[in-house]
């Protein structure tokens, strides 16, 4: 997990194409993105735009993924995301290959408050419960999710 300010992104993965077309991207990002998918590399890379209202700690879900590697950013509103290792955790739903995706339960043991200055990547050893609300007032966001085959990193 990396959780920094946005003014500091480009300080990783130095010298990765991928990176630097992520990077690239991001910049250019405004609050009046419409809402879906943009491919930045094929499914290899892309990100998904989405608008929603955040949710109660106890209404969420713990995740994670095997093959992306999210970069998870807000354009608008604040929300937390809690995060704990999978080893930490246990199975809930199985993982689901073609959705790169498993549910699983137990709480995150760090809570990471996200807002539109900072990002949060995750990889797929960090279990991650996003979309909750800060201190339980439910409010709107508009988040960005990039979606890295972690092979396009390595």
């Amino acid at each position: 997990m990396i959780y920094d300010a946005i003014t500091n992104i480009r300080k990783y993965f130095n010298g990765s194409d991928v990176w630097t077309k992520v990077c690239d991207f991001i910049e250019k990002m405004t609050p009046k993105m419409k809402d879906g998918k943009y491919h930045i590399d094929g499914d290899d890379v892309y990100v998904s735009v989405t608008t929603y209202n955040t949710r109660l700690h106890a209404d969420g879900v713990m995740e994670a993924h095997r093959k992306y590697i999210d970069v998870q950013m807000l354009l608008t509103g604040e929300e937390d995301v809690y995060v704990s290792g999978i080893d930490a955790l246990s199975p809930d739903i199985a993982y689901d290959a073609e959705r790169d995706v498993e549910f699983l339960r137990g709480g995150g043991d760090k809570k990471i408050a996200l807002d539109p200055g900072h990002f949060l990547l995750l990889y797929p050893e960090d279990g991650h419960m996003p979309c909750i609300s800060r201190d339980n007032s439910l409010s709107p966001v508009k988040k960005i999710v990039v979606k890295i085959d972690q092979s396009q990193l390595a």
